[in-house]
């Protein structure tokens, strides 16, 4: 196994993705966003007053002492490709030989069952890639090669001026640097789904706001999508209780789960107009339970105006619970049974009977009425 990091690097390299195939002006509105974020990130860490952030040719490096907690805060960022923890050193032989030995001292013991050299170069440099690769060598002559299918990769990346020495890439989400959307409600429950889609849409750059109907809202899930965005996320609260048993009281039965769902979109809606949020972030996953049938999906979309925005929409159960182990969402969830959940809950709902339901609960006004003090303050 090799070794910790252990403040024996001496940069982590950053690579992003997406951002790389935008336009320039568009790209380095996304470097600077991203450069903020990691900054955001970097500042409640421990060398908040001792690193040196830089963005060159579509990457960035950061220069500090480097901690494994350090690089998976780092790793675990919205726009973040990967990282690798690297040595540098000038692009000449003699320099890169010493920095090679170097590099297999801090991976002591460690053997690979095979490995190879890859090296990259600038242009510019007369040395050619394949020289770097024999002479970097030296010091792993006792590792079996593998040219085509290796277990372990050395690489040197020289450029111009430097000369990086690393093997190993950790996986980022990839994404959008947060914010680089616009802003969007995101429904959150303390279920598996609402956070893993609220996450997801953060992926893509959307600046979310999320809303909890209910009481004990999970401040711990606003607390982990802080940590992927490198950014503050607001959370509003609404009482919820009472309503759902005034629907229940004017006889919602079995359709009272999509009525209770379609004024939680409302809700979303009034504040994300208020806001100027452009879309509403929902945790349904189509045939998961009755009220996400695709009949009752769409009777829920038609409840509001601003488009509904389903992640997880296609993703099969054990898809969302692993996304949500990663994401460090699932240790938290908790399972509380309604007592709302009618015992045979309608999977569709005809014309005639969202006529009469809608005229018998008034949703829309009841909504209004019931949630004025709260949206209005």
């Amino acid at each position: 196994m090799i070794n910790s990091v252990n403040d024996t690097y001496d940069l982590l390299i950053i690579r992003y993705g997406e951002i790389f195939l935008k336009s320039k002006p568009v790209k380095k509105r996304f470097e600077q966003i991203l450069d903020s974020r990691l900054r955001w990130k970097l500042d409640k860490s421990e060398i908040k007053d001792n690193y040196k952030l830089r963005c060159w040719q579509n990457t960035f490096y950061l220069y500090g002492t480097l901690t494994e907690n350090l690089i998976d805060l780092v790793t675990n960022t919205f726009g973040v490709l990967s990282v690798s923890p690297a040595l540098q050193c000038q692009p000449t032989i003699p320099d890169v030989k010493k920095t090679c030995k170097r590099f297999r001292k801090i991976l002591g013991s460690f053997t690979p069952k095979s490995y190879r050299v890859s090296a990259r170069k600038d242009k510019r440099l007369s040395t050619s890639h394949f020289t770097f690769e024999y002479e970097a060598a030296y010091y792993f002559q006792d590792w079996e090669v593998s040219l085509r299918n290796p277990e372990f990769t050395v690489h040197v990346d020289a450029k111009e001026n430097n000369c990086l020495i690393y093997s190993e890439k950790r996986r980022g989400p990839g994404g959008f640097p947060y914010g680089a959307q616009e802003k969007a409600i995101a429904l959150i429950s303390r279920g598996i789904d609402s956070p893993v889609a609220a996450w997801l849409m953060g992926k893509r750059g959307c600046k979310l706001v999320l809303l909890y109907l209910g009481e004990n809202p999970p401040i711990e899930y606003r607390n982990i999508l802080e940590k992927w965005a490198g950014s503050s996320i607001p959370m509003i609260t609404v009482p919820f209780t009472e309503y759902t048993k005034s629907l229940r009281e004017k006889g919602s039965g079995k359709f009272q789960c999509i009525f209770c769902k379609k004024t939680m979109y409302i809700v979303a809606e009034k504040i994300a107009k208020k806001i100027y949020a452009k879309g509403i972030v929902s945790g349904e996953n189509l045939g998961q339970v009755a009220s996400q049938t695709l009949s009752n999906l769409s009777e829920l979309s038609s409840a509001v105006e601003l488009p509904v925005f389903r992640p997880v929409l296609t993703y099969d159960k054990n898809q969302i619970i692993q996304l949500a182990k990663y994401i460090g969402t699932f240790g938290m969830y908790q399972q509380a049974d309604c007592e709302f959940v009618p015992s045979q809950p309608a999977t569709s709902l005809t014309e005639k009977k969202r006529f009469e339901m809608n005229r018998i609960l008034n949703i829309h006004e009841e909504a209004e009425n019931y949630f004025k003090e709260n949206l209005d303050e």
